[in-house]
């Protein structure tokens, strides 16, 4: 599947890893049909809370700019849990400025 995308890594850890990511996604899917790209997390053992913001920054910037969506899939509850958390953190934030 071309829009599928498997993440190899155990650990995303730093802005740089989510900048990475979304660097290639934007490279490999700018002007190409279907703009809905699949993202497994399955190896995904862990998330620092700097990789989710930087990576959820990034997300909104290549859907605005890009029309490129991303859907995550196979995500541990653990961690779906924590980009929820990280979310509401974000939303707040932003209700506040």
């Amino acid at each position: 599947m071309e829009n599928y995308i498997q993440i190899p890594q155990k650990y995303l850890i730093f802005r740089d890893d989510a900048n990475r990511l979304t660097e290639f996604i934007s490279k490999k899917f700018r002007g190409k049909e279907p703009k809905m790209v699949l993202l497994d997390f399955s190896y995904v053992d862990f998330m620092s809370r700097s990789f989710i913001d930087e990576f959820l920054n990034n997300v909104n910037v290549l859907d605005k700019d890009g029309g490129i969506k991303i859907k995550l899939v196979g995500l541990k509850p653990n961690i779906l849990d924590f980009i929820s958390r990280v979310k509401g953190i974000k939303n707040k934030i932003r209700a506040l400025s």
